[in-house]
């Protein structure tokens, strides 16, 4: 190759350097003026028809922020040798008021303002199977005013709840079944008790009138405060409107929640007409016909076809709102819907402000007008601050914190989010929703103020802090995990192994926290080899899986952590393969009523082997 040939290629290549170089600089730059000036978001433009969004009918009661708020956990006991839904053990004939007897329990307790529930459904439905056992307020039992039980005990501090409701079925030899519901009050005792008989539908309204008077006599939890005479003072209450007006419209409410629960749309949609047809004034149903058309409408097969569904779903809740107009979820989600579906910002503004006057301050309605009200802005702290403006420090149960910590924590504020988080704590310590949230929250802080420290002194601080942050992630999480160690619990463990270890870069100090490390990693997946664990225990994991397991198999009920070293039982039993170790746990977590996600996908492979299991005598 000649002297210039080889200049040129030179010259070639470090021109298309200067280029590359020069590219790259302009993309920088355009990228950190975008930083320093983003895009102006646009609102998209309102959709439907203008007819369909005029002025919802106005509530007819005004409601007053609670004096005190409770928590609620409502549960359903399956009967002691039944399956694990209650419902499914009844005749066909009782079932449509059973589901009936739930309706009405849920409606109720959400008119009252100073009662709020767990709102984890999948949570309360893992937890229910453990009520088989034990002793409890059941239906066809004896029971008296004020004893106290322990099951319930425990399901009050798992829920770090005030109230526990329970409902529960008895067959006798002869006659219809019977529904008990009970409510107990934490520390104090059972305190009402009430039965009803599941007759089968009539032609009238007697069999909906026995369920709503069952439900309003332990419901009756009057709210209101003393004045400066000392005077109680009761507060106004919002009494709901019945669920039907005719006993045989509960077995197509029946069919209707059925086919949404089972995902089946188009018997949904049926289930809905058949409805309708029988009872066309209708108040709360509206509430599940528009989660009929918003599921037809998800699935439709055109933009048009879709819209038209969305549509009917804001005609039926309109409808509905006639006939139930102090029903504030009804009016909320109607209002959350036509946001998000039609753009309908100012509709939905006006909806919301009427429902916080039926229960001011409540937190679902407070986040849903804050998100509305800056949905397509990217800067999310300003929901957070619209709510920050309102008297929030007049509930003090930690809803409104937990609501303010989510927002910051999206918005990658992760300090304000720890902050709230921590504020809501204060007021209950013992909430699982917001221990998680924090944890990861904290995690996520910890992991960047990492990234970022200086070298030497000057990233000192930020390196103290993460210290700090991982501690709290780790205690949190723990404490999370000690409320509810079945829940989600393969995407928490994740993050206390991440907040335990400062992000796999080292093992806890204290033999406490070490042996929680193993037993939360033994119950995920058996001590099964981790990249970036293995390194951080090389030394340590040969003897700790054999200990791992024997500490597994020792473990009875009423030790403490039993549940995650049953757990690490199953997990170890398929690592190892063995299958019959893996039968036995799963038959034990059966009858105990342990349900955490590994059970479901065991009982698949393992079901049928399961039910014809007989542990020995020893066992």
């Amino acid at each position: 190759m000649s002297i210039h040939r080889r200049v040129s290629r030179a010259l070639s290549a470090y021109a298309l350097l200067l280029a590359l170089l020069a590219a790259a600089c302009a993309s920088a730059v355009t990228v950190s003026q975008a930083q320093a000036n983003p895009p102006e978001f646009k609102e998209p433009e309102p959709r439907g028809p203008d007819e369909l969004f005029t002025d919802l009918p106005a509530p007819t009661f005004e409601g007053t922020v609670p004096a005190q708020t409770a928590k609620a956990a409502v549960l359903r006991a399956p009967m002691p040798e039944g399956s694990d839904k209650p419902e499914d053990d009844l005749p066909d004939s009782a079932r449509p008021a059973a589901m009936g007897l739930r309706m009405v329990l849920e409606q109720q307790l959400e008119y009252l303002p100073q009662i709020y529930t767990e709102r984890e459904v999948l949570r309360l439905e893992r937890y229910q199977p453990r009520l088989r056992v034990g002793d409890l307020p059941r239906a066809g039992a004896e029971h008296k005013t004020g004893t106290k039980y322990e099951a319930l005990e425990h399901a009050a501090r798992s829920f770090a709840a005030k109230f526990v409701f329970v409902t529960s079925y008895h067959k006798p030899a002869e006659g219809a079944p019977v529904a008990a519901i009970a409510r107990y009050r934490a520390g104090a005792g059972l305190e009402a008790f009430e039965t009803v008989t599941l007759d089968k539908p009539g032609k009238e309204d007697a069999l909906v009138a026995a369920l709503h008077t069952a439900v309003e006599a332990v419901t009756n939890l009057p709210d209101g405060h003393f004045d400066s005479d000392g005077k109680w003072i009761e507060a106004p209450r919002n009494h709901p409107p019945r669920i039907v007006k005719f006993d045989r419209s509960l077995r197509h409410l029946l069919e209707l929640r059925e086919a949404l629960e089972g995902q089946q749309t188009t018997n949904a949609w049926i289930a809905w007409e058949d409805y309708v047809k029988r009872e066309p004034d209708y108040g709360r149903a509206a509430v599940w016909g528009m989660e009929v058309f918003h599921a037809l409408g998800s699935s439709g097969t055109s933009a048009d076809e879709s819209l038209n569904h969305y549509h009917t779903a804001v005609r039926i809740a309109r409808h509905g709102l006639k006939h139930a107009p102090n029903d504030v979820m009804l009016r909320g989600r109607l209002c959350w819907n036509t946001h998000t579906w039609h753009a309908r910002k100012q509709f939905a503004l006006k909806g919301l402000a009427q429902a916080l006057k039926v229960q001011p301050l409540h937190p679902q309605l407070l986040e849903w007008y804050a998100l509305v009200q800056d949905y397509w802005d990217p800067d999310r702290t300003k929901q957070a601050k619209w709510i920050e403006g309102n008297p929030i420090d007049k509930l003090k149960d930690g809803r409104v914190e937990l609501v303010l910590g989510n927002i910051y924590f999206g918005a990658r504020h992760y300090e304000t989010g720890i902050e709230w988080y921590g504020k809501g704590l204060k007021f209950n310590p013992d909430d699982h929703e917001t221990l998680q949230s924090l944890a990861q929250c904290a995690v996520y802080e910890a992991e960047r103020l990492t990234k970022i420290a200086m070298p030497g002194a000057d990233g000192e601080a930020d390196r103290k802090r993460a210290e700090e942050l991982y501690y709290l992630a780790a205690d949190s999480m723990w404490h999370a995990l000690e409320l509810e160690p079945f829940h989600l619990f393969d995407y928490f463990a994740h993050y206390y192994l991440r907040a335990i270890t400062f992000s796999f870069t080292r093992l806890p100090t204290s033999t406490e926290d070490l042996d929680r490390m193993f037993l939360v990693w033994a119950a995920r997946d058996g001590l099964a080899s981790m990249q970036r664990m293995d390194r951080l225990v090389e030394k340590l994991i040969k003897l700790q899986r054999s200990k791992s397991r024997e500490l597994a198999k020792a473990a009875a009920p009423g030790d403490a952590n039993y549940e995650l070293h049953w757990m690490a039982r199953l997990s170890f039993s398929v690592v190892d393969q063995d299958s019959d170790e893996s039968i036995h746990t799963l038959w034990l977590m059966r009858q105990r009523g342990l349900r955490p996600d590994k059970y479901f996908g065991y009982m698949k492979l393992f079901g049928p082997l399961v039910e014809e299991y007989q542990p020995k005598k020893a066992e």
